[in-house]
C-alpha cells in the first residue's frame, strides 16, 4: 500500500486519507521493523535495507560471505572493505542472524 505524507494527513494513492499527525503512522512501521540475515540476504536486500549500503558494497558482502563463509556476528562484516563501525552501529537492530 503506498502513501503520500502531507502535513497532518496520510494520503493514499486511492485518495482515501485519514486525518490524523503522519508520524504516527511512521512511528507504527519502524516499532515493527523486519530483521535481516546478512548470510543469507540478496545483494539486493542489502542494499535497500541497510542504512549506509549500496549495491556495490551489497554485492562485496555477498562476495565475501561466498568466498569465506557465514558471518557469525554484525562485527564480522566488518572483515568486508567498506564497512567500518558506523554501518554496523547504525544497522545493529536490522542485522539478525538465524541459528
Amino acid at each position: 500500500m503506498d502513501f503520500k505524507f502531507n502535513n497532518m494527513e496520510v494520503v493514499m494513492l486511492d485518495k482515501s486519507y485519514f486525518s490524523f499527525p503522519a508520524y504516527l503512522l511512521v512511528a507504527s512501521f519502524s516499532l515493527s521493523a523486519f530483521a535481516l540475515d546478512p548470510n543469507t540476504a540478496t545483494v539486493d536486500e542489502l542494499a535497500e535495507e541497510l542504512v549506509g549500503v549500496g549495491p556495490k558494497l551489497a554485492e562485496k558482502i555477498v562476495q565475501y560471505r561466498e568466498e569465506n563463509g557465514n558471518f557469525e556476528s554484525a562485527e564480522d562484516l566488518m572483515a568486508v572493505k567498506g564497512i567500518g563501525n558506523s554501518v554496523i552501529e547504525k544497522n545493529r537492530e536490522l542485522i539478525e542472524f538465524e541459528e
